[in-house]
Formats: C-alpha cells, sequence, structure tokens
C-alpha cells in the first residue's frame, strides 16, 4: 500500500488519540515503570487531541502518515518550546509515534524526512528533539537519520515519574537529509 504524509485533519482527533494510545503502550513497554504502564488511561488522549487540533491548540504543526485510509503515524513540531544552549532558530520536533503494527517498515523514517522537507522550505537550518535517555532503540534511530547526540539534558515529568531525556540535533539540514 501507498505511504502518504500529509497535514493532520480536525476530523481526525479521534484516530489521533487511538494511535498515540497504542504507539505509547508498546513504545515504551519495559522502558517506563509497569506501574506508569498499568495506569496509562486510553481516555486521557482523547481530550489532548482534540485541542492541539483545535483553533486554540494551534501552537505547532501535525503532520500524519496515512496507508490505506488508516493513520499509522505522526509528528509534531514547531518553534522551540524553551531556551537551549542552541540557536533559537532551531525548530523542535515534539513527537513521532508509529503504530506498533507499522514500526520497522519506513513510516517514522518518511515522516522526519517530510518534516525536514518542510523546514528546508522555510530556510530554518536545524531542529532538535528530545528523547527519553532509556529509549536505546529511538536514539538509533534518530542517530541513523544523521542527528547527533547533543550533551544538553533535561528531566520531564509524564504520567507522574521523572525520566531524564537526552537531546539530539540536525544542523545544518541539508536536502540530502529530507531525500
Amino acid at each position: 500500500m501507498e505511504l502518504t504524509i500529509r497535514p493532520a485533519r480536525v476530523e481526525e482527533a479521534d484516530a489521533l488519540a487511538e494511535l498515540h494510545y497504542a504507539a505509547w503502550k508498546a513504545g515504551y513497554q519495559g522502558i517506563m515503570p509497569e506501574a506508569v504502564m498499568q495506569a496509562l488511561d486510553r481516555e486521557e488522549f482523547y481530550p489532548r487531541w482534540h485541542y492541539r487540533l483545535s483553533p486554540q491548540g494551534a501552537g505547532h504543526r501535525i503532520l500524519v502518515a496515512e496507508e490505506g485510509g488508516a493513520l499509522v503515524g505522526f509528528t509534531t513540531y514547531g518553534a522551540s518550546r524553551e531556551a537551549m544552549q542552541l540557536p533559537s532558530s532551531y525548530a523542535e520536533i515534539y513527537t513521532l509515534y508509529v503504530h506498533p503494527h507499522a514500526w520497522c517498515r519506513g513510516v517514522g523514517g518518511r515522516l522526519m524526512k517530510s518534516v525536514f522537507q518542510q523546514l528546508i522550505q522555510e530556510d530554518i537550518k536545524g531542529c532538535f528533539l528530545w528523547v527519553l535517555k532509556s529509549n536505546l532503540r529511538a536514539r538509533l534511530f534518530y542517530e541513523h537519520l544523521g542527528m547527533v547526540f547533543h550533551p544538553q539534558e533535561r528531566w520531564i515529568t509524564t504520567h507522574g515519574v521523572e525520566v531524564p531525556t537526552s537531546c539530539y540535533v540536525l544542523a545544518p539540514i541539508n536536502p540530502a537529509d529530507a531525500a
């Protein structure tokens, strides 16, 4: 089936909530504490996605990957949300999630390359993202895309648990990165 990358639509909030929940549940198994995984509530994802796709929540961009009429992945990105030891003009990639049944099929890579293409078109010279320090699979994926580990680290609270995150940077973004 053909994979299409495109902007998210308002009417896809529920589908994105389901996708996000499934990807989070599978992706963080063995990484997040078991108590967090057991307490994860599918219902908490719905209001977030309805807000993100509303006019009030339009602070970042959302691209989806669609295959056979179903959403199989998404990424969100936009301006940096905090002061960094990087140029303030760099974009931040906030999230990248792929449905577990679509893992290892190039969906995440296609989404990331689509973001890189958009950033090149907007003359943005670099981007960065945060990844859980213990998420080795994701870290290797970003390195495979040409992103480089940056020594800045931060702690975030997710579902009541503080976890360390690592920063990855791609700068400059070249057309080859988006191909």
